[in-house]
């Protein structure tokens, strides 16, 4: 009772379809595939031109495929700017499909590589994703939901699940970049706790 439907072209095209919608969760032309020494090209055609995921970077929830827009995904730590990478690496895209009519319906698919090598993903208007890698293999996972939340499920199946954080670690912090020494941090601890300021964690970044 599989909700999706795999067809495998003699022309080498791959395409996994809902059964119930039609909608494509997955598709990709096998001819266009470029598989170099260091380098890999694929390009996967999307149900939908607005798609969620796709690394940390400092930019909207959502990343809308009505430009060219690239994303690096290689861990940085560098001071956060708009576009750039900041430090997790996740090659990972969730789309909504559309029905018959084009109209959201509320299903859901996502596509994992799963891979940590580094890459540029570049989404394209035409709900078109291009991946490029620099080496490794191309692991792709397809999460067919058929939810949201089913999506997200099925991949913390694959990844593994959060990890509980420590109680302390859910209380007021503060985190700030540039201390100039150990009693540059003693100062603002003593003057944050003297205004009354509730805090139970202090990073020194």
């Amino acid at each position: 009772n599989l909700l999706y439907k795999v067809v495998v072209s003699d022309d080498g095209r791959i395409k996994i379809t809902r059964k119930s919608s039609g909608s494509i969760i997955f598709s990709t032309d096998l001819k266009k595939l470029i598989f170099a020494d260091q380098y890999i090209e694929m390009r996967v055609l999307l149900s939908n031109n607005v798609v969620y995921g796709l690394s940390e970077h400092f930019d909207r929830f959502a990343k809308v495929g009505n430009r060219t827009k690239k994303y690096t995904i290689l861990n940085a730590g560098d001071p956060v700017n708009y576009d750039m990478p900041l430090y997790g690496s996740h090659p990972f895209a969730m789309a909504y499909e559309p029905d018959a009519e084009g109209i959201i319906n509320g299903e859901a698919n996502g596509i994992l590589l799963f891979s940590s090598s580094p890459m540029e993903l570049t989404l394209l208007p035409n709900r078109v994703l291009t991946y490029k890698v620099l080496g490794g293999i191309l692991d792709f996972i397809i999460f067919t939901g058929p939810t949201g939340l089913d999506v997200l499920q099925q991949k913390s199946e694959v990844i593994g699940h959060p990890m509980m954080p420590p109680p302390w670690s859910l209380g007021f912090h503060i985190c700030r970049y540039g201390y100039k020494n150990t009693q540059h941090i003693k100062d603002v601890f003593t003057r944050t706790r003297a205004e009354g300021i509730p805090f139970d964690v202090q990073w020194a970044d």
